[in-house]
């Protein structure tokens, strides 16, 4: 501890310094998220959540919307989603005859302006909507 600073301060090329993520706490930050949305017999349909800065729906490297300006997911951008791009919310193993809730595999890249508020509100929204969220890989 050097005399004078927080308690979380260091020396670095002799002098104080703090790390950024000593004074915010590490908050998962740069991430975006693709999602695999759940099929009976294939294709698996792939979306991404990117932040360019602002929140973009892409699609094989198109953009497909953007629910709003900001640079966070807000409430409504997954259904935004869901509505622009005719989305069904059911699956079925035979042709219509006994839905199910739909399986959303969730891979998180480890670049990107995306974050842990941005990922646990998507999901909140996915499961809201009907759909079963999974957390396929994360770093």
């Amino acid at each position: 501890m050097l005399d004078g600073y927080p308690f979380n301060t260091r020396k670095y090329r002799g002098g104080p310094f703090v790390r950024i993520y000593d004074i915010l706490g590490f908050q998962g930050i740069d991430m975006y998220f693709t999602l695999l949305f759940e099929t009976n017999h294939g294709p698996t349909e792939i979306f991404e959540l990117c932040f360019h800065p602002a929140v973009v729906w892409m699609k094989d490297g198109e953009e497909v919307c953007q629910p709003h300006r900001g640079p966070h997911f807000m409430a409504g951008d997954f259904t935004y989603l869901l509505n622009h791009a005719e989305i069904r919310r059911e699956a079925s193993y035979d042709h219509g005859e006994n839905p199910r809730p739909r399986k959303i595999g969730i891979v998180c890249h480890d670049s990107g302006h995306g974050g842990e508020d941005d990922l646990n509100l998507m999901m909140s929204e996915m499961k809201s909507e009907g759909f079963v969220p999974q957390l396929m890989f994360r770093n």
